[in-house]
């Protein structure tokens, strides 16, 4: 789906959530090529990026609810 304007404020919750989709997906695949022994400093950046998104999402969510 594209999306061309922002009519809400609340249409910009689908773009937010397709971003964070898609990080999340970025570091399962990262997870999922992890080896015996390999170091996990590109899977710990990416989870850590998400993690950190997700964090602040929340946040501002329950902000924005209060």
């Amino acid at each position: 789906m594209e999306i061309t304007t922002l009519e809400q404020p609340i249409d910009a919750m689908y773009l937010i959530h397709k971003a964070l989709r898609g990080e999340a997906g970025r570091t399962v695949e990262l997870a999922k090529h992890l080896e015996t022994g390999c170091s996990l400093q590109a899977f710990k950046s990416a989870f850590t990026a998400w993690a950190t998104a997700i964090m602040y999402h929340a946040e501002k969510d329950v902000g924005i609810a209060r």
